[in-house]
């Protein structure tokens, strides 16, 4: 029964392990792609003279897109927030 005890113990910090690496690869990815999106709109907005717009949008983490909706120039992707609790949860 030890040894069992001893193999689902493994298991689960195996697992643990796993579930930091893919958020910590995660978080990485999509803040990188949030900065190259929000550089690329900033510019756009320069351009076209809207920069106020974008800015608003960005400060107040909404998405910026195109097309009603179909493309989109800007996520602020939220949901890295709740992935930022559980890393800390795992790591703590």
């Amino acid at each position: 029964m030890r040894f069992l005890t001893e193999i689902i113990h493994i298991q689960v910090a195996g697992i643990q392990d796993e579930e930091k690496r893919v958020l910590i690869n995660s978080l990485s990815f999509f803040k990188d792609l949030k900065n190259k999106q929000e550089d690329y709109v900033i510019g756009l907005a320069k351009k076209y003279s809207k920069l106020s717009f974008a800015e608003e949008r960005i400060l107040n983490d909404k998405k910026i897109s195109y097309f009603n909706g179909a493309f989109e120039l800007y996520n602020p992707y939220n949901i890295m927030d709740k992935w930022e609790v559980r890393l800390k949860s795992l790591i703590d």
